[in-house]
């Protein structure tokens, strides 16, 4: 859907499969059998973590470009830790973020 509204889409698996490989070809998105930690100076805007596979999900945190979005969609079972440089992931997550996230306070309701 996004290839055909004109956006760059990568679709990365840990396994290099043909089928895939083909129909990611058939609706224009670029297949990769690899690591994201392996694609250097690869930046997505959107990032959707479909796998739910933990070390995936580590690797996802902080790889988006600037105000980037990490969709974590992907279900993880319960008992899996993973290591993360939490320093990193919060000078990525706050010094790169152009947008600031704003609350308001609810205004109480008229009686």
């Amino acid at each position: 859907m996004g290839a055909q509204r004109g956006l760059d889409v990568h679709v990365l698996d840990h396994n290099d499969n043909l089928q895939k490989r083909r129909l990611c070809n058939t609706v224009g998105a670029t297949y990769h059998a690899e690591s994201l930690k392996n694609l250097n100076g690869f930046k997505p805007d959107i990032l959707m973590e479909c796998s739910g596979a933990p070390s995936v999900v580590r690797d996802a945190l902080g790889r988006t470009a600037a105000s980037g979005i990490v969709c974590l969609v992907g279900v993880t079972a319960p008992g899996h830790d993973f290591d993360i440089d939490i320093g990193a992931f919060n000078r990525t997550m706050v010094l790169d973020n152009k947008h600031g996230v704003r609350f308001r306070q609810r205004q109480p309701h008229a009686l």
